[in-house]
């Protein structure tokens, strides 16, 4: 074996070897990222956290931004989550509902929307508060104390508009939300909550109580209060273990601008400027869960990036 000094110079052979290895190592990584660049959106996705969509109601921007009724939200969420400041909805509680899974605001009971898209390809529930059993089709149930207001809306229900979810077996998966039914150690892939109208910010009821979905009574002496409270016992445990989406139905009519926050796993806190509308939920989820292109109006707005 033939020796070199310190400082001679390599041989054209060994020099040549290097410049080999040195090849090599570079087309393997290549060709490993172009494999996994080409692996298909759907196999991509099994590592993705669940979602958790929540819904409240009634509140414009400007009123719930800063305000000292809701502590939970601007002083926990906001801080910590990804804050939509140009977000907006459109008049009527319904309306909104529909255009969060289907991009319309009167679709037709056959459309297409998000729940059927997901299937039974993807693991989904539809958690409604107070909605008195599964696949629950009337219009309302109960009132909140003290007022004419239902405690359980269907027009809140997005999914129970939709033959292709009411007429199959999908609809088992419109259930009331309770401790039966919900624990945030086993969550489906994508969880649409509703609140019933007095924890949702909707109703005041006249005794300052309203019952919650874990048993237990909600105090408050505003109705930004009560839904407050409710975030509060609701979203820390589940944003340990999924992406939370908390938006609004609408605000008022003279004001539609609503806050929109992202918070919890891979969340990274901030502002987001960008012009959203309801629809740009339902095309956020339908990229998110590789769905393809989003049915309805969907199709044309700038769609909402969950991480």
């Amino acid at each position: 074996m033939p020796t070199f000094a310190r400082g001679a110079p390599v041989p054209r052979m060994r020099r040549l070897s290097r410049a080999l290895l040195a090849a090599s190592a570079l087309l393997l990584t290549f060709a490993v990222t172009t494999a996994a660049s080409a692996v298909p959106v759907h196999s991509r996705r099994a590592s993705l956290v669940p979602v958790v969509v929540i819904v409240m109601e009634n509140k414009p921007y400007q009123r719930l931004i800063g305000n000292a009724d809701a502590p939970f939200i601007n002083g926990t969420m906001i801080p910590g989550g990804l804050l939509d400041t140009n977000y907006f909805a459109v008049p009527g509680s319904q309306p909104d509902y529909l255009l969060m899974v289907s991009g319309r605001t009167k679709p037709p009971p056959t459309a297409q929307n998000l729940f059927a898209s997901l299937g039974r390809r993807t693991s989904w529930r539809e958690f409604m508060e107070s909605m008195p059993r599964r696949c629950y089709g009337a219009i309302s149930s109960h009132v909140v104390f003290g007022t004419t207001a239902a405690l359980y809306a269907r027009a809140h229900n997005p999914a129970i508009h939709f033959t292709n979810i009411t007429k199959t077996s999908l609809c088992d998966n419109v259930v009331p939300l309770d401790r039966k039914n919900f624990t945030p150690k086993a969550l489906p892939r994508l969880s649409f909550v509703v609140p019933n109208e007095c924890n949702d910010m909707h109703t005041q009821p006249t005794n300052d109580q309203c019952p919650m979905w874990n048993g237990r009574t909600n105090t408050g002496a505003s109705e930004m209060t009560l839904g407050d409270n409710w975030l509060a016992s609701f979203v820390p445990a589940v944003a340990r273990v999924a992406t939370v989406i908390l938006t609004w139905d609408e605000g008022e009519e003279s004001d539609e601008q609503v806050a929109t926050l992202t918070y919890g796993l891979g969340v990274a806190p901030g502002q987001d400027g960008t012009p959203y509308r309801q629809s740009s939920l339902e095309a956020g989820l339908y990229r998110y869960f590789g769905l393809g292109a989003a049915p309805g109006r969907g199709t044309s707005v700038r769609a909402l990036p969950i991480p």
